[in-house]
Order: structure tokens, then sequence, then C-alpha cells
């Protein structure tokens, strides 16, 4: 957890982001975009990591936070992003 002067918790969840879209990288380099033999992962395997791994790390803590409607918004939109690249799928 980090603390700020202005008492919020903007800087954690700017950190939660940051910390899950590294995360989200390797997987995305390393799992999501590679074939196992001649079979891709399963969409139902990739949301298991995801939920696990990503999902994890960026609610870790999660329970102490003050939310907004602007950081809200802001999860929404990670989350949002990482399954469209998940799914391939264009916005």
């Amino acid at each position: 957890s980090t603390f700020s002067s202005s008492l919020t918790d903007d800087d954690e969840i700017e950190y939660r982001i940051r910390s899950a879209a590294s995360a989200f990288g390797c997987l995305r380099s390393n799992v999501f975009n590679k074939n196992f033999g001649s079979k891709s992962l399963t969409l139902a395997s990739k949301g298991k990591l995801y939920r696990c791994l990503v999902l994890g790390i960026l609610l870790y803590g999660c329970e102490s936070w003050v939310l907004t409607a602007k950081l809200r918004q802001k999860l929404n939109t990670f989350h949002n992003r990482c399954v469209r690249a998940m799914t391939r799928t264009k916005p």
C-alpha cells in the first residue's frame, strides 16, 4: 500500500494497475499468444489464468479502497482492455 498526502487511493490504484498490466504483458507474450502443440489455450483457461494472476495483483488490498466513479472507470477500462486482448477482439 502507498500513502499520499491527499489521503486518496488514486496512487495506490495507479500502482496496482501498472503492476497488473506488467503481469498481463508477461502472460500475453508468453502464454496467450503462443500455441502449445497444435492447440491454442482455451478461452476458459485464459480466463482462469487472468483471474488468478492479473486480478489477484490488481485487486490486492481493495477492501480498504474508497472507490470514486473516476477510479472505478479506470479499473473497468483496464479490465476491458485485458479481456479484449485475450479474446482478440477490437473495440
